[in-house]
């Protein structure tokens, strides 16, 4: 769900160049902040989460459930 959170920054900016701001320095101010965050919560985040959550105690009750997380968080990078 913080992945998500990029996608908020994202559709700011979009609203404001569809808006006719261009050239705003909040747009640009956006578009660095969304490279930052796209960065760090989901090409940094996202691999640290996988290994956490498969090698949590208490994991192996799901059996091989488990491994449907990953192509599940794996798909993140998609979207």
């Amino acid at each position: 769900m913080i992945c998500e959170s990029s996608n908020a920054i994202f559709n700011t900016a979009w609203f404001i160049r569809n808006g006719g701001g261009n050239d705003s320095a909040i747009l640009r101010f956006l578009e660095k902040m969304f490279a930052i965050v796209f960065f760090v919560l989901r090409i940094i985040n996202l691999p640290v989460s996988i290994y956490v959550m498969l090698n949590l105690p208490g994991i192996e009750v799901l059996g091989y459930y488990r491994y449907v997380l990953v192509p599940i968080m794996g798909l993140q990078y998609m979207w």
